[in-house]
């Protein structure tokens, strides 16, 4: 029987905690396979810059873009947590479009 549980057990980070931060390099905007499962509740950062020439200066933007993203949803996360609904499904779609429209600006 396929599950969640099944499924998170054979990917290759398996055994590893969530990504935090992914970071995408030559400013392709798409994950591939699974890696849209795993980054599911991670904030990516595009670089426009390719991974050859990726450097300390542009990790360091993405920390600091993580850092500002992470921050916000916090926000969100504590704003939401705290109406006292019940409802998880809502709740998470609410976050959802509050979280793609902070993106998108």
């Amino acid at each position: 029987q396929v599950n969640i549980d099944v499924i998170e057990k054979n990917l290759y980070t398996g055994d590893s905690p969530a990504p935090e931060l992914m970071i995408r390099t030559s400013g392709e905007t798409r994950l591939s396979d699974f890696m849209l499962w795993q980054a599911s509740s991670s904030i990516t950062y595009f670089s426009p810059v390719l991974w050859p020439e990726f450097s300390l200066w542009q990790l360091l933007m993405a920390v600091f873009y993580y850092q500002r993203h992470q921050m916000k949803l916090e926000k969100i996360v504590a704003s939401d947590n705290s109406d006292g609904s019940d409802d998880i499904t809502l709740k998470s779609l609410h976050q959802q479009s509050i979280v793609a429209n902070i993106l998108d600006n």
